[in-house]
């Protein structure tokens, strides 16, 4: 398991560079979807639908579709694709430019974050990729530019860049690409509410026996406004339990909240680090740096070097990865992890921390 994309730490902005970049987006996309948008400041990070909205969704089979594509990213065994049905609220907006349609097709998320799938396909029914040759290989799948506003419209709303999301296997014919982002870190909370999405020329590198190297694209401004909905998926676990990590056991955490999702686990805790555990672990023979360099450089990492790890049913264990925002002054870690595939719940039987485990109950 990796840590899923941990660089998505929010991105910081200034109101000024984020209202220029809304100025940007919005004067490429179409003129029915601009809007003029007045900021005080903005929050830079990381419900269900309507009863006739959802039973409609389901009717068309657009959930199913949904779920089959978000299983491509993660996971598509069985039990792994029930949860993404339980999970997943289909959504369903898109609009039109150039003949090509992008679609918003399915949220699902958790109070650390949310996961967006999204699908882009030609109206007429032929190749997205139109005049290339079939057996060509792509590469450098990407868009020119794409930003996700939710809560567009308030004086307090979050953005992230979806220029560079993770997309289905696709090939010159396909008619439709299926592509996913995903926010969790330790800054996040559940999302809900009004979203607007604008992306930017859909692109891709090609490399066939005509042609050594290409690059085609599909021009067009998709701007899609739709709600933000999803139920928190998440289970809060005890708190309060005192563990030891680093090295030599140097860090003495306390627990303040825990949680855990099929998506993300989200922990924070209160720390101590005791300098003289760490000054009996310095071994001049295994290092060139001065003992005090290397006793501050030590102290610096001991939560990294606290682990945090899922233990499964099955007898394996999942490192969680790091993803952590740190208080130093207040001795406060926040750590925040996002699996590379779906867990369900039902096959966690504990959680490790330093050397403390914490068992997950069961239903």
């Amino acid at each position: 398991m990796k840590d899923y994309r941990s660089q998505f730490d929010a991105l910081r902005f200034s109101p000024e560079e984020k209202q220029a970049m809304v100025d940007d987006l919005l004067a490429a996309a179409p003129e029915t979807h601009r809007r003029v948008s007045h900021k005080k400041r903005v929050h830079i990070l990381i419900a269900a639908v309507i009863a006739a909205a959802l039973c409609a969704a389901c009717a068309s089979g657009a959930l199913q579709a949904a779920i089959q594509s978000l299983s491509f990213f993660l996971g598509n065994q069985p039990e792994q694709t029930q949860v993404l049905g339980e999970m997943a609220q289909p959504i369903g907006a898109s609009v039109t430019d150039n003949g090509v349609t992008l679609t918003v097709d399915a949220v699902l998320g958790d109070k650390n974050g949310y996961a967006i799938l999204y699908t882009l396909s030609r109206d007429d029914g032929g190749p997205l990729l139109q005049n290339v040759d079939p057996d060509a290989n792509l590469y450098n799948i990407h868009f020119d530019d794409g930003l996700l506003t939710i809560d567009p419209d308030s004086d307090n709303f979050y953005i992230s860049p979806v220029c560079d999301p993770l997309f289905t296997a696709f090939r010159p014919t396909d008619n439709a690409i299926h592509f996913f982002e995903e926010w969790i870190g330790p800054n996040m909370e559940q999302m809900n509410g009004p979203a607007r999405v604008s992306l930017q020329n859909f692109r891709a590198g090609i490399v066939s026996m005509e042609i050594e190297k290409e690059e085609v694209a599909v021009e067009g401004n998709w701007t899609v406004d739709f709600q933000m909905t999803y139920q928190d998926s998440s289970i809060e676990l005890p708190i309060g339990q005192t563990f030891h990590g680093g090295t030599n056991g140097a860090l003495t955490g306390q627990i303040k909240e825990l949680r855990l999702s099929p998506l993300s686990l989200y922990v924070t805790y209160s720390y101590q680090i005791d300098e003289e555990k760490i000054a009996e672990a310095y071994d001049p023979a295994m290092t060139v740096e001065p003992k005090e360099e290397w006793i501050k450089n030590e102290i610096d990492c001991q939560n990294v070097e606290t682990a945090i790890f899922l233990n499964l049913k099955d007898g394996t264990r999942e490192d969680t990865g790091f993803n952590g925002d740190r208080d130093s002054e207040n001795k406060i870690e926040t750590r925040s992890s996002a699996f590379s595939e779906i867990i369900p719940l039902d096959t966690i039987e504990s959680i490790t921390i330093g050397d403390l485990t914490i068992p997950v109950p069961q239903s």
